[in-house]
């Protein structure tokens, strides 16, 4: 299966029109002051952001900040899914300010420790399509994929498997097939874009030190 990487900027151009979005500039290093900045810039529902985004390196350093502080990062009840019950279960998550702070995986921060690719979204998720202060972030997707979001795409082909082979200690001479294996990937997608129903409902901290890794060996 091949997922594509997520492109930050584009993401951000398509859900707040690019520099109007509300941004904080860590520029060097973040701070839970910093973080307390960026959150309160968040005025959908008033002023309660519904979620946190980022790549699992702002959440280790935000880890790491509340660490330096002398406590753990605080946690609140968040459903799991569990694959080896096959049903949703109640866990716990890292949360900031009450707001659960989830991981993406695939934003460019996961493999980049340069400080201009490192980002934490804060945003209001959802619309009720009403006049109040609480028009966030939503997905807009073709009706006719509704309940159906993903769309898969398969292309078959072909490996040649590998054996390992002993050779006995006397003349050997001896044919071997090595087997071709059909393989197939797969590639998933889904048609969607990002709509902002208010301008206050999603904001960023960017462009501050990354933790460093763990060094194996």
């Amino acid at each position: 299966m091949t997922l594509e990487r997520l492109d930050d900027d584009q993401w951000a151009a398509i859900a707040q029109h690019g520099d109007a979005r509300p941004t904080t500039h860590a520029g060097g290093a973040l701070t839970l002051d910093c973080l307390d900045h960026a959150y309160q810039l968040v005025t959908a529902n008033e002023g309660r952001p519904t979620l946190i985004m980022s790549s699992t390196r702002g959440l280790r350093l935000y880890q790491k900040l509340c660490r330096d502080k002398g406590y753990d990062a605080p946690k609140m009840p968040w459903p799991w899914y569990n694959p080896a019950t096959g049903r949703m279960e109640q866990r716990l998550v890292t949360e900031f300010n009450g707001t659960p702070w989830l991981v993406n995986g695939l934003m460019v921060s996961e493999s980049s420790a340069t400080a201009a690719d490192q980002r934490i979204w804060f945003m209001v998720l959802g619309d009720d399509a009403g006049q109040g202060p609480t028009r966030g972030v939503t997905g807009i997707i073709p009706s006719h994929r509704a309940g159906n979001l993903f769309v898969k795409r398969a292309t078959n082909g072909s490996v040649i498997s590998s054996l390992n082979l002993e050779v006995p200690s006397v003349p050997y001479i001896a044919a071997i097939d090595v087997p071709v294996l059909p393989v197939t990937d797969t590639w998933v997608s889904f048609p969607a874009g990002l709509a902002v129903g208010s301008q206050g409902a999603l904001s960023l901290i960017h462009n501050f030190a990354a933790p460093a890794d763990c060094a194996i060996g």
